[in-house]
């Protein structure tokens, strides 16, 4: 039986915090003016070019710390990702996507996942992530695609305020909440070593979980959401599995208290809300210090 462990140092995301909060505060202030001058437009539309600018390189900054801190045992991740070949697949990957009016996705997914995942290693012994292109774009096609032109059929043919057309237009996003669920769940099939990282389960079970849990923290305005976050944690980690040869061979676990827990993320969330974003660093560090701390595996 082994725990994960994870550590950061606070300070490696405090500027990034800064900036996030200083960039937030300009648009807040500008939008807050009904009325843009020419010279406070140019400001605005300068700022949402430096956050596009700002944004790649502060994602990819993010997550190599965050992989970085994590440890299994004493055993420390590492990540050699390198930024600028970072850079380049997601500018080019996106404009392959946005060319192909999102028939590409699924391989702009699996570039940029593997890019995460091929670059991360345990003791010197590389990640691989080995999902298949072709299921996520059947999935595209199946969640999307087709819900979406029958959607588009049906509003073209009724009144936009019938209820066939609002009721058409829930089934849609149901549709398409289900391939974000299922794109999380094809997401997860990475090999190490002799081993391949998987869920077991079904799609419809994560589809019904994460519905409940986005529900419940829409209705409760956010309040509820640390809780959700360690119900929904919970549910996939309990469905974590390695196998070897097909043969499940290591089992994940977890023992969260759903409610101490819970109030513990609230905490470090209200926390962030009070100082403006600022205290984010601090919450982030000790809120997964806390989960993983409370997480491992069992070789069977």
């Amino acid at each position: 039986m082994k725990y994960f462990s994870f550590k950061i140092n606070p300070l490696k995301l405090l500027p990034l915090a800064v900036c996030g909060v200083l960039l937030n505060s300009i648009m807040w202030y500008l939008h807050l003016n009904n009325r843009l001058d020419h010279s406070e437009a140019t400001i605005l539309n300068s700022i949402c070019v430096v956050i596009i600018l700002l944004l790649i390189p502060s994602t990819f900054y993010a997550k190599k710390a965050s992989i970085k801190g994590v440890s299994i045992g004493d055993t420390p991740l590492n990540f050699n990702g390198d930024f600028i070949n970072y850079l380049t697949s997601r500018i080019s990957l996106f404009f392959i996507s946005l060319i192909s009016l999102g028939l590409m996705y699924p391989f702009v997914q699996k570039v940029a996942t593997s890019n995460i995942v091929d670059n991360t290693s345990i003791n010197d012994h590389k990640l691989t992530f080995v999902a298949k292109t072709l299921e996520l774009f059947f999935a595209v096609i199946r969640l999307l695609y087709i819900p979406l032109l029958t959607t588009t059929v049906i509003l073209d043919t009724i009144s936009d305020s019938s209820p066939i057309s609002i009721f058409a237009m829930i089934i849609l996003y149901l549709f398409l909440f289900s391939l974000i669920v299922y794109i999380i769940r094809w997401s997860i099939d990475i090999n190490y070593k002799e081993y391949n990282i998987t869920l077991n389960g079904n799609l419809g079970k994560d589809i019904l979980y994460n519905l409940i849990a986005v529900t419940a923290t829409i209705v409760s305005f956010g309040l509820l959401f640390p809780f959700m976050a360690i119900w929904i944690n919970r549910y996939y980690i309990r469905h974590l599995v390695a196998y070897k040869d097909e043969v499940e061979v290591v089992s994940f676990f977890e023992e969260y208290n759903m409610l101490k827990d819970g109030k513990y993320l609230l905490g470090q969330m209200l926390l962030t809300i009070i100082t403006l974003g600022i205290y984010s660093p601090w919450a982030i560090n000790n809120s997964f210090k806390m989960l993983a701390s409370k997480t491992g595996y069992i070789k069977k």
